[in-house]
């Protein structure tokens, strides 16, 4: 049944979504983004134990109960951080499309701004 190695792979898979869940609550997408390999890695040995395996013993209950919630925050939290990617790249683009719309007139000052000009002159 492997119940220490499974009981081993479960705990080490809840710690890195907690650790990512901490990233992705404080927005920390770099940090958020270095956890895939390790999470890869754990799905993969939890797949494998899976397929070796009996029916898990009923003392992993409370870690399977614990990563099955965890997993649920990080799938609420990975679709918030990718709302606010999508909606910073809707702001990058609407800058860009106006920065491109810009024209100089007769007197050579820049006309035509349409976007937000805190990001037009930045950068």
């Amino acid at each position: 049944m492997m119940t220490p190695e499974l009981a081993e792979t479960l705990t080490r898979f809840s710690a890195l979504m907690e650790r990512e869940n901490a990233a992705l609550r404080a927005m920390d997408l770099r940090t958020a983004g270095n956890c895939l390999g390790e999470k890869r890695t754990l799905m993969a040995a939890l797949t494998e134990l899976d397929a070796r395996a009996a029916p898990p013993s009923p003392s992993l209950k409370p870690l399977i109960d614990r990563l099955k919630l965890l997993t649920h925050e990080n799938k609420a939290l990975l679709e918030r951080a990718l709302t606010a990617q999508n909606k910073l790249l809707a702001i990058v683009t609407t800058a860009i499309s106006a920065a491109r719309k810009a024209s100089y007139d007769a007197s050579g000052r820049l006309s035509g701004r349409t976007g937000p000009i805190s990001l037009l002159e930045r950068a």
